[in-house]
Order: structure tokens, then C-alpha cells, then sequence
């Protein structure tokens, strides 16, 4: 760092900084997540987690390839593209059902306030079209 600050090509030297969530669980970005905090989710996680329970998320879709959504989405439907399965573009019904249901304490992301519950997707929200559903 100290060579390339003194190179007069470089404008700015500096050491790498590694950041860490203080969130106080495995799940990285828990700490940013201001809902969970404000409804107390991890003090009623002590409680119940939403094991055995059935949420339905009326929305866009959600994204089953989503890595804190695996296993927690069991059941789609889609109501407004002729029942063709076009969920992976579907960030607004991902995100909703991220709320709800995220993993627990898996290293990725963030927490749902029921994280161990069943969603089913339905989708009966679109987009205008496909470039509308990307820039979202």
C-alpha cells in the first residue's frame, strides 16, 4: 500500500477492509432488516418459527432457485400467464416470500419472520413486459 501511494499514477492506496455484519446471526444482511426488528421476530423465533404453517403470497411469483427460499416454496400456481411457470424473474413475489419465510440462520441473506413456514405462490400479478420485469 505504502509503493502504490507513493506511485504518482495512483490517486488512492489503501488495505483492503473486510466488513461483518453485527447481526448476531448466521444470516448476513439480518442486521439491516428493519421489520423483523420492529415486530421483536427474533425473541418470537424463541417461540415458534412457523413450523407447520401454510402462508400464501398473492403476488409476482418468487424465485424457487433462491438460495434462502429452498424448500420453503411448496406449492405454485400462476394465474395470469396461461399456468406457464415463469417464476425466476419474479423479484417483487421473491421478496414478499423472503420476508416471510427466509432461512433461518443459513449463512445467506436475510431471515423471514416465519422461517420455517410453507408458501405457496401464487402468481396473479404481471408486468407490462419482459424489460419492465428485468428493471425491477
Amino acid at each position: 500500500v505504502r509503493e502504490l501511494g507513493a506511485d504518482p499514477r495512483v490517486r488512492l492506496a489503501q488495505a483492503t477492509q473486510v466488513f461483518e455484519s453485527q447481526a448476531g446471526s448466521g444470516d448476513p444482511y439480518a442486521a439491516l432488516e428493519y421489520g423483523p426488528k420492529a415486530i421483536g421476530a427474533a425473541a418470537a423465533h424463541r417461540l415458534s418459527t412457523g413450523k407447520g404453517v401454510a402462508v400464501a403470497v398473492v403476488d409476482t411469483g418468487a424465485d424457487l432457485g433462491h438460495p434462502d427460499l429452498k424448500g420453503r416454496i411448496v406449492k405454485m400456481e400462476n394465474f395470469v400467464e396461461g399456468g406457464a411457470a415463469s417464476f425466476a424473474e419474479d423479484r417483487p413475489g421473491t421478496a414478499v416470500a423472503g420476508l416471510i419465510a427466509a432461512r433461518l440462520d443459513d449463512g445467506v441473506g436475510i431471515y423471514g419472520v416465519a422461517p420455517e413456514s410453507e408458501v405457496t405462490a401464487l402468481k396473479a400479478c404481471w408486468y407490462p413486459g419482459p424489460a419492465d420485469a428485468k428493471a425491477r
